[in-house]
């Protein structure tokens, strides 16, 4: 992998495999994207808030605020603490991945 262009079409790509499944992810984070030497690619971990989710793409799941702030999307972001309300959980772990992406970015040009 040699540059983050090539790391948001792998990370899509295992959000595509986990999502096709109804897993969602749910902590989607630069942190949670290391590299496996098994495999020589990318891939996620810490799957410890994850949940197996019966909506489709587009669709509305009952949840609770849980993930990063930083990263998660501003729909999730609007959820009480504790309280439970209703999130596309497809989209907040896109969102996720693009924030994480950004923040990658950022990390890359200033090390430049």
């Amino acid at each position: 992998m040699t540059n983050v262009r090539e790391l948001e079409e792998r990370m899509l790509y295992c959000l595509r495999v986990l999502h096709s499944f109804g897993i969602i992810h749910k902590d989607v984070k630069p942190s949670n994207m290391v590299y496996s030497p098994a495999l020589q690619n990318f891939v996620f971990i810490d799957f410890g808030i994850s949940m197996w989710v019966k909506e489709r793409p587009g669709e509305q799941t009952k949840t609770f605020r849980e993930g990063t702030f930083q990263y998660m999307s501003p729909q999730m972001k609007r959820l009480d603490p504790g309280c439970a309300g209703w999130v596309d959980l497809y989209w907040n772990d896109l969102y996720a991945l693009r924030m994480s992406l950004q923040k990658l970015d950022q990390m890359t040009l200033r090390s430049r």
